[in-house]
């Protein structure tokens, strides 16, 4: 069985400080006005003096039903066969579909690249070995973060140890892979997913996402490795026939000129 990330919160360790935020936007060079990530909080509950305070990180929760895979044109939104729900920049047109088809609110149209944005769980430091600069920051280290299939994880150990919450909408459950220790406050925020213009679709619709990928789960192929194959087998096939059509004809215009160019040295001997 591959790895597939995930993440658990324990929301009464979060302090508000925000350097979750912080710390992602430096990492990812997020834009002022935009964020992957957020705290969310109750309000004050109660009434003085017995006045309280819930705090609730979170981000793009990696659905094993993402509603926004469904959504795109494209395919530039994809589940990646590691778990994480993630966008090829190259395939990407902008077009913002993907917006309104998450429960979550977890992504933005980037002003300068002109294409979508979204948490992908710190690729580049999860190449390196890291952990994501939100969970690496957290001074009180209220998000753990790690591989759902390996039972010696630390993400497994406290997922069989505790009761967790999965925060969904009650209409589309995209069935989130960011988990919360019970307890966790608010819990009706996310939304119903739409297309642009809040046009609503059958949960089947929001659903098709899923089932392309588990057929690349099983066959454990990323979306982008036949079409990659694709271009190989192209560039290999026009380095054949240039090497056994215009090599040729090169050789043969060669031996033709040398042969006339002796040819004149004779006769002019």
């Amino acid at each position: 069985m591959g790895t597939k990330y995930g993440m658990v919160l324990d929301t009464s360790k979060c302090i508000d400080c925000r350097a979750c935020m912080v710390a992602c936007r430096a990492a990812n060079a997020v834009p002022l006005g935009h964020t992957r990530n957020w705290v969310k909080n109750t309000g004050l509950i109660g009434a003085f003096p017995n006045l309280r305070i819930s705090f609730q990180p979170g981000g793009c929760m990696h659905c094993d039903i993402p509603s926004c895979v469904a959504a795109c044109p494209t395919g530039a939104t994809y589940k990646n066969t590691d778990g994480r729900v993630v966008i090829d920049p190259e395939r990407c047109i902008g077009c913002g579909n993907c917006i309104p088809a998450c429960p979550y609110g977890a992504r933005y149209f980037h002003p300068e690249k002109k294409i979508v944005d979204k948490c992908n769980f710190c690729e580049e430091r999860l190449a390196m070995g890291l952990e994501p600069a939100c969970v690496d920051t957290c001074p009180t280290k209220v998000r753990i973060f790690g591989d759902l299939n390996d039972p010696s994880s630390k993400i497994s150990e406290i997922l069989r140890k505790n009761d967790v919450v999965q925060i969904v909408n009650s209409v589309v459950n995209t069935k989130p892979n960011l988990y919360y220790l019970a307890g966790v406050e608010p819990v009706d925020w996310p939304k119903e997913p739409t297309l642009p213009g809040g046009r609503k679709m059958s949960l089947a619709f929001w659903q098709s996402g899923a089932k392309e990928y588990q057929e690349r789960l099983a066959m454990r192929e990323t979306p982008h490795t036949l079409p990659g194959l694709a271009k190989s087998v192209k560039t290999i096939l026009w380095g054949f026939i240039t090497i056994s059509i215009v090599g040729p004809l090169i050789a043969f215009f060669r031996f033709t000129s040398r042969k006339e160019k002796v040819s004149k040295e004779e006769k002019g001997s």
